[in-house]
């Protein structure tokens, strides 16, 4: 397919990643248990620090009255905590789970790009703004460009060689008598265009 591309997988899968809050599900729950552990011990703290003192002086008043209304106010400080603790808790989650999104989807574009690229795909990579890990986007992109450079150059080459062989077959077939002088011109344009792809050559030492 070619780099020119109208329209480009990975900005069509990114529009489909904006409305979701779950990008990579195990890597942004895992990271949200450090935010749970810590309302768990704040409530922990709450609950021995502050009110079991407080219930056990409760329990230590002599005058009934006075016992039943201190209770009542305890029981109204437990109605009005412990859900704003919920709610502050379920808060703190959802931030945590926006703030890895803008962790987790440049990486997760970042593997679609290098998955494209194992494909033959060259395309630009574009992060969101905001999106953490922004320095990936232009190794990548320079990635791309390089080894997209690199094969065009193997591509023009090995079909400039596939060239002079099938030129060198069609004369076979039509039964001509190659001079040497050709073959040896042919020999060198193939061995000029063979030394374009380094890779390809045995080494010289």
């Amino acid at each position: 397919m070619s780099a020119q591309s109208t329209v480009n997988p990975l900005l069509e899968a990114g529009g489909k990643e904006s409305r979701r809050l779950l990008i990579e599900p195990g890597f942004q729950l895992r990271a949200q248990i450090s935010v749970l552990v810590c309302i768990l011990l704040f409530a922990l703290f709450v609950g021995t620090v502050l009110f079991v003192p407080q219930h056990h002086s409760v329990s230590q008043e002599p005058d009934v009255g006075v016992r039943a209304l201190l209770r009542q106010q305890l029981y109204d400080i437990h109605l009005r905590l412990w859900p704003l603790l919920l709610v502050a808790g379920l808060f703190a989650v959802y931030i945590g789970l926006r703030w890895s999104r803008r962790v987790a989807e440049p990486l997760h574009r970042l593997h679609l790009h290098l998955k494209e690229m194992a494909e033959g795909e060259f395309r630009p990579l574009h992060f969101r703004p905001g999106d953490e890990f922004r320095i990936f986007e232009e190794d990548a992109n320079l990635l791309s460009r390089k080894m997209q450079m690199l094969a065009t150059r193997n591509r023009d080459a090995l079909l400039a060689v596939y060239g002079y062989v099938n030129k060198l077959r069609e004369r076979l077939a039509a039964g001509d008598v190659i001079p040497r002088a050709d073959l040896e011109e042919t020999a060198t344009a193939i061995l000029s265009q063979l030394e374009k792809i380094p890779d390809i050559l045995p080494s010289r030492r």
